[in-house]
């Protein structure tokens, strides 16, 4: 999530710091390229996945939610975007060709369908490189398109990566979800390119935060002026991530979230307004594959849910809307949720009822219960795999299931 959206100034939910790069997008959509010596420090570099052959050139891409000046990124979890955000592409390539003087050609080209088939991005040359390389070097692509009214779904992104020297190509394929934004959350975009110049300083950029109830009256603990900390220079400022998530301590009902920023010295603001349908439905409303979760919560995604032969499966779940009764003093929240791992066939690969307990005790009422799940991979083979939730409110009696697909390569 963008700096200009944290309240807090740090990413909610990853260690990795989030830096976006300036850039002016074509139509919609466009492809950058750096290349780095094999010395260089590579941001989050994640092994290729075990191939049956060698490829010319190896590739590498993963779904980010941002990719800075750097090439530093953030992984996008579960590669789940929403509608209207951009879709950000990482890419490594290695094990391509030169000629005599030491000089690569190498081009990209890619397309995005619906789950129906239909072509709704197509582009050649999307990105290329046609530069001096070192031995043994890494070329690093970076990818941005900006989806225009594609709904809820499953995408496929086909990307053929050509070594024109060697005349060989290696084509991927790889699944994304566009998931419709949860009721009780507001999700968007700002354009803050014509408020902020190139004088301006963090300091002289505020955020503020209006939340109104249905009969428009004003959450006076909902508001909030903070002034912005980041460095403007290396902000995406067409591209500025707003998120607000309505608390579940509220009641049920419609509220709006007024977002403005503003720029102290010349008092030009931009704001974006947005509506959210808060309900008392109990759900599991996060569910993240992840390749380490902190003692907080934190946690870092897992790049496209594949992991290692000999990892470990990491799973952040949050719950939300559950019951918490009052009595002597504290609110009392309880749990139990059972695990399963099983293959497309259904064949169980180490499931567990009653995989966690939970009988907690609070003096503050929660807006949401965060759960981490660890499971060893060493037991299975390369494949897909299923991993399934299920968790019964035991104060309520009301029960939820999620599941979701993971990979090892």
């Amino acid at each position: 999530m963008n700096d200009l959206n944290q309240l807090s100034l740090e990413p909610k939910k990853s260690k990795i710091k989030i830096i976006a790069i300036i850039l002016i997008l074509l139509g919609i959509g466009f492809g950058t390229y750096m290349y780095f010596t094999q010395s260089a420090k590579l941001a989050q570099v994640t092994p290729a996945p075990i191939l049956t052959a060698k490829e010319t050139p190896a590739v590498n891409l993963i779904f980010a939610s941002t990719i800075g000046a750097d090439f530093s990124y953030a992984v996008q979890p579960n590669n789940e975007y929403y509608p209207g955000n951009p879709l950000f592409f990482y890419i490594e390539l290695t094990d391509f060709s030169v000629d005599k003087n030491s000089n690569a050609d190498l081009s990209e080209d890619i397309e995005i369908k619906d789950s129906q088939g239909k072509s709704l991005f197509a582009q050649s040359k999307f990105a290329s490189v046609e530069k001096k390389v070192e031995a043994n070097q890494v070329v690093l692509l970076k990818n941005i398109i900006k989806p225009t009214k594609w709904i809820p779904g499953t995408y496929v992104l086909t990307a053929r990566f050509n070594d024109n020297i060697a005349k060989k190509s290696t084509t991927k394929s790889f699944n994304f979800v566009i998931k419709a934004i949860p009721v009780n959350t507001f999700i968007s975009t700002i354009d803050l390119s014509g408020i902020v110049t190139n004088s301006d300083s963090s300091s002289d950029l505020t955020r503020m935060q209006i939340v109104r109830n249905s009969a428009g009256a004003v959450i006076q603990e909902l508001n909030l002026t903070q002034t912005i900390n980041a460095d403007l220079s290396k902000i995406n400022l067409n591209y500025v991530d707003i998120f607000f998530q309505m608390p579940e301590r509220f009641d049920a009902g419609t509220y709006e979230a007024e977002i403005t920023y503003k720029n102290i010295k010349t008092g030009k603001p931009a704001s974006i307004k947005g509506s959210i349908v808060l309900e008392k439905k109990f759900e599991i409303s996060d569910f993240v594959f992840a390749s380490k979760i902190n003692s907080d919560y934190t946690y870092e995604a897992q790049p496209n849910k594949l992991y290692g032969p000999n990892d470990k499966l990491y799973v952040y779940l949050k719950l939300v809307n559950f019951a918490q009764p009052f009595a002597n003093g504290n609110y009392n929240v309880q749990f139990v949720q059972d695990a399963y791992i099983t293959d497309k066939n259904g064949v169980d690969y180490g499931s567990k009822k009653a995989y966690l307990t939970v009988s907690d005790l609070s003096q503050v009422k929660k807006d949401g219960y965060a759960i981490k799940n660890a499971f060893s991979l060493s037991a299975m083979s390369t494949g897909d795999y299923i991993y399934k939730v299920v968790v019964k409110d035991l104060i309520s009696g009301q029960e939820v299931t999620r599941q979701e697909v993971f990979s090892i390569g």
